[in-house]
């Protein structure tokens, strides 16, 4: 009997303990973190409200972009599992994005039911490729995104880029264009379609566990071979006879510093 006191005892104390940990004020958390860094954080938040476990933030200044209505709710559950869990959302101008994040005790990252639209220039400062200018609204369904030392290792769902445009070397108008991808043995698969705009687009995305790829696809101008699209598009090769053009490209994605470390 009295070795069952204990046990509830000790139950008790924990249970007591995690309950006054979730009640922490966020702001103060967030304050300790934030001291943490010598120059501006990576991100920041203004406005905080709400405790560690669930609570809201009115802004968020991430790589330099303003966000707007942050929320999180972090799942107890999931710490049973060894792992820490949470929903989260955020908002910036007309764009939002929300989903489900885990981290794992050896630092895999899982992320599912990825919902949400962005603008293209937002989307390229926070994966820190700023040098390549793109405008246009990136739409997200995703079910599953997997991230391992890094590196994305397992994917699922679809990504739309409507109103594709580019600035390089000219402002073109591409029209929209859709990516499904999912996922195998042989790694991840990405299928590139257009839904009928100017550009003529087809292409297939292999990448493998160590960040290696290899993309295939073909492109033509459904404007004419004198449009500005088409003349732009001369510059990655020749027509064939088909009239488009067959672009082949290998690498790593290291090459451009995101999504690895």
């Amino acid at each position: 009997m009295k070795r069952k006191t204990i046990q509830f005892s000790v139950v008790g104390v924990i249970a007591y303990l995690f309950f006054l940990v979730t009640q922490i004020p966020a702001i103060y958390v967030i304050s300790v973190v934030e001291s943490g860094f010598d120059n501006n954080p990576p991100v920041k938040l203004y406005g905080v409200d709400g405790t560690v476990w669930q609570g809201q933030a009115a802004a968020a200044r991430i790589e330099g972009r303003m966000f707007t209505d942050v929320s999180w709710d972090l799942k107890p559950s999931a710490l049973l599992l060894g792992s820490l869990s949470a929903s989260f959302g955020i908002r910036n101008n007309d764009g939002h994005i929300q989903a489900d994040v885990s981290r794992s005790f050896l630092g895999n990252i899982q992320l599912t039911d990825v919902q949400g639209r962005l603008a293209a220039s937002d989307l390229l400062t926070l994966l820190k490729i700023p040098a390549i200018k793109l405008e246009g609204q990136f739409g997200f369904n995703l079910s599953e995104l997997v991230l391992s030392d890094n590196k994305v290792t397992y994917a699922e769902g679809r990504i739309v880029w409507n109103g594709a445009a580019t600035q390089f070397p000219q402002k073109l108008q591409l029209g929209d264009l859709a990516i499904d991808i999912n996922s195998d043995d042989e790694g991840i698969k990405a299928h590139l379609k257009d839904s009928g705009g100017p550009l003529d687009a087809t292409g297939l995305l292999t990448l493998d566990d160590t960040g290696a790829y290899k993309f295939s696809g073909k492109f033509a101008a459904r404007d004419g071979r004198n449009s500005s699209l088409a003349r732009s598009l001369n510059m990655m090769g020749r027509p064939g006879a088909d009239g488009k053009i067959e672009l082949v490209n290998v690498g790593n994605l290291a090459d451009f510093g995101f999504f690895v470390q």
